[in-house]
């Protein structure tokens, strides 16, 4: 295990080493900040109109039309190949697999260090989703705590799926 978690913060540090990582991040950021903020005006546009909504928090994060998690999940399932393609690309271009199969690294423990890998960097993305939700939570009065966390936690699963 011990050589996992290495492996895997090896793979944490070159992916930030790269700058693919941080534009998708931002990327996200602005593509979630965009879809928050149109649908926060579809609400102020219908609150003029007088339209009173019941469930405030489940119509702004997670309509299938306009809300937040739904627009992002549209989109989400682009994110992760670009970065997973080059999890094992960089070591068969590098020529560092003849030096891992040699090593007295098992298989199991390098493909499980790169997806711990993977698993925080998703855990980046989910925590980028969760600054919206407390912005939600700033702006919303009874805002619907259970049905954000784990919708959350349902991203989350699946970036790890992805």
């Amino acid at each position: 295990m011990k050589k996992s978690l290495r492996i895997a913060r090896l793979e944490l540090s070159l992916l930030f080493y790269s700058p693919i990582a941080w534009f998708l991040l931002i990327v996200l950021i602005v593509q979630t900040g965009l879809s928050y903020t149109g649908t926060m005006d579809i609400m102020e546009q219908s609150r003029e109109i007088n339209n009173n909504f019941r469930f405030l928090t489940s119509y702004i994060f997670s309509n299938p039309f306009v809300g937040l998690f739904s627009s992002v999940l549209k989109q989400l399932y682009l994110y992760v190949p670009l970065i997973t393609m080059g999890l094992m690309s960089r070591e068969i271009s590098s020529g560092t697999t003849k030096l891992l199969y040699s090593s007295p690294v098992l298989m199991w423990e390098i493909i499980l260090g790169k997806f711990m890998a993977m698993m925080v960097y998703s855990g980046g993305m989910v925590v980028v989703l969760g600054l919206f939700v407390i912005a939600g939570a700033a702006t919303i009065p009874h805002f619907d705590w259970p049905m954000m966390l784990s919708a959350l936690l349902g991203v989350f699963l699946l970036l790890c799926a992805y």
